[in-house]
């Protein structure tokens, strides 16, 4: 009688323990895993193709143009400010094997924060240029403002509401990431970038 009982809490145990997440789960569990930089979790909740070799080409096209200028401690500082994002869900829609889910993220207004460096940077060339200053001296100092400026952020006022999109295949994934989501995800940054290169 014990042998059947306990043979039945554990089955009963596996069952509930290995059930399909849902779609809110899913994206949960992906957020999560990018803010806790958590790469199995982003693994078994996401479905897109992992983007690392763009956004290591983007970083070394900024390299080159700061031609040998450390930015080192000002990837670490944007990362960890990308990745302090909070968020709320919304809504959900169910369609067969499609799911579209609203979500409102909440962080730190990079795109102003770019733009308000760029017009100081812009300011100082000139004034450094007249004083005689490097171009590499002037590009060192302007990394160290901006790396600074951005540890210093300290207030989430930036929110965007956006969808995102699942699909159902053996389990629910988040599918690739659409301009307008990794926008969210980096307070305005993209959208600032288009503004300043038309």
């Amino acid at each position: 009688m014990k042998k059947k009982s306990l043979l039945f809490i554990i089955t009963l145990f596996l069952l509930t323990g290995c059930h399909m997440m849902t779609p809110e789960q899913t994206l949960t569990t992906f957020l999560n895993g990018l803010k806790k930089q958590n790469a199995r979790m982003v693994y078994l909740s996401y479905g897109g193709k992992m983007f690392k070799k763009d956004i290591e080409e983007d970083i070394d096209v900024a390299d080159d143009y700061l031609h040998g200028v450390d930015t080192t401690n000002l990837k670490k500082e944007a990362l960890k400010k990308f990745l302090d994002f909070d968020f709320t869900i919304n809504a959900v829609a169910l369609h067969n094997n499609h799911a579209k889910i609203q979500v409102t993220i909440t962080t730190y207004d990079s795109g102003k924060l770019l733009k308000d460096w760029l017009e100081d940077y812009q300011a100082r060339v000139v004034v450094t240029r007249f004083s005689g200053a490097k171009r590499f001296e002037i590009k060192e100092k302007a990394i160290e403002k901006l790396t600074n400026d951005i540890a210093h952020l300290t207030q989430k006022d930036y929110q965007s509401t956006i969808y995102f999109t699942l699909t159902k295949k053996s389990s629910w994934k988040v599918d690739e990431l659409s301009d307008e989501v990794k926008n969210a995800l980096t307070g305005g940054l993209l959208e600032t970038v288009e503004r300043l290169n038309d």
